[in-house]
């Protein structure tokens, strides 16, 4: 029996899905995880943890200054996914 390899690509529904239960079941891990935070501002930036039958998880985000513009398609405003998905079918990134 062979696996069936996942596409390393984060857009791939496979490693999403697979992401996404590591995500759920690292909310159940006991040892707590590595915390990275900004030595400036205290700012969390990633966490390191082991997820069990997962392995390794490592999770980063931090806030970032923008100049937002509104997105509004047929009179809905669009936010975060939608919103960034509309940019990259509609401009191009230079």
């Amino acid at each position: 029996m062979t696996a069936n390899p996942l596409r390393l690509s984060a857009d791939d529904p496979g490693v999403l899905t697979r992401t996404g239960e590591a995500l759920d079941a690292s909310t159940r891990v006991a040892k707590p995880s590595l915390r990275l935070k900004c030595s400036q501002c205290g700012n969390l930036l990633a966490q390191v943890s082991d997820v069990p039958d997962y392995g390794p998880l490592f999770v980063s985000s931090w806030p970032v200054e923008t100049n937002e513009h509104t997105v509004v398609v047929n009179g809905r405003e669009l936010k975060g996914r939608e919103r960034r998905n509309w940019f990259a079918k509609n401009y191009e990134t230079l």
